[in-house]
């Protein structure tokens, strides 16, 4: 970039060649390089909430083989001694079923949360990341359609099919990736408004660019310039603000994530320490309750 600045100020045309290889860069290795990466840690993701929804089927396979017993051991001792059930055992039944209850309810209310992150933010923030990457190679394109100078439309299409990407075929009735983050954030005000705005703000960098594009076919070359890179009025001012919603827009459901992420732990706490007091409760109980019968034959 800086060189073909030089070039240009120098009046040596030799600056379009080194932009077009700065494009080249960004689109071909830098944002290919950042969606293999978020690819990857979409993966990751997956697996680890996959892992984290898993129900303990261990310890509740344990959970209910210690009230079978405990039933068994009540029964036996019932039909044996003709005595009624005994107060130690039955307390370490009830705690069992306690336990098994919390351990059980625990899980779920965690999966429940586990699944509105999932379901709901993380698919919202794959739609809004991946408009984001498409703004930016849109707005490479179109910084490469004026470098171009009308020698070649490839850039113009690529730019004309991400904004189609982004909104759809049709701008008055939004669809593509920031129209499916809307319906995605239809309920929730601040998180549906910088998507408004970035779906606003798309549609008059589309209207802006046509107008740049006509200058640019009619020989006002410097114009188009203008029109694309320079102040107020300009795509370059849309641009900034699609970028600015876009951030608004995924900072609010990363926000979502991570709280629903809390959600879901939160329902966990204390289940480890109350099985632990639980646990031990229930070994005393079935003690005192054993211990007692064999006091008496001694």
């Amino acid at each position: 970039m800086e060189t073909a600045r030089a070039n240009n100020r120098q009046g040596l045309p030799l600056g379009g060649a080194y932009l077009r290889y700065a494009d080249e860069q960004m689109q071909q290795t830098l944002l290919v390089a950042a969606a293999d990466l978020y690819e990857l840690e979409t993966d990751r993701f997956q697996h680890d909430i996959t892992e984290a929804r898993a129900w303990p089927w261990l310890a509740l396979a344990a959970g209910g083989l210690a009230l079978v017993v405990l039933a068994w051991a009540q029964r036996r001792h019932y039909l044996r001694t003709n005595r009624l059930l005994s107060p130690g055992l039955m307390a370490a039944t009830a705690t069992a079923t306690l336990l098994l209850l919390w351990l059980g309810g625990s899980h779920w209310l965690a999966r429940a949360a586990l699944d509105d992150a999932d379901g709901g933010a993380a698919r919202s923030l794959s739609s809004l990341n991946g408009a984001w990457t498409e703004a930016l190679r849109a707005r490479g394109d179109e910084n490469i359609t004026l470098v171009a100078r009308g020698a070649d439309n490839a850039s113009e299409e690529s730019f004309q099919a991400r904004l189609e990407t982004l909104i759809g075929p049709d701008p008055e009735s939004p669809g593509g990736l920031l129209g499916d983050a809307a319906a995605r954030a239809a309920g929730d005000s601040d998180g549906e408004a910088p998507i408004q705005r970035a779906i606003e703000a798309t549609r008059e960098w589309a209207a802006r660019h046509a107008a740049g594009r006509e200058r640019e076919l009619a020989g006002d070359y410097d114009g188009a310039v203008e029109q694309v890179i320079g102040g107020r009025g300009s795509t370059r001012e849309m641009f900034d603000r699609v970028n600015t919603s876009l951030a608004e827009a995924v900072a609010h459901e990363q926000e979502q994530f991570e709280a629903a992420g809390r959600r879901a732990r939160s329902r966990l706490d204390g289940l480890a320490v109350g099985a632990v007091g639980l646990g031990a409760l229930g070994v005393a109980g079935t003690a005192l309750g054993i211990g007692r019968r064999l006091s008496e034959y001694r």
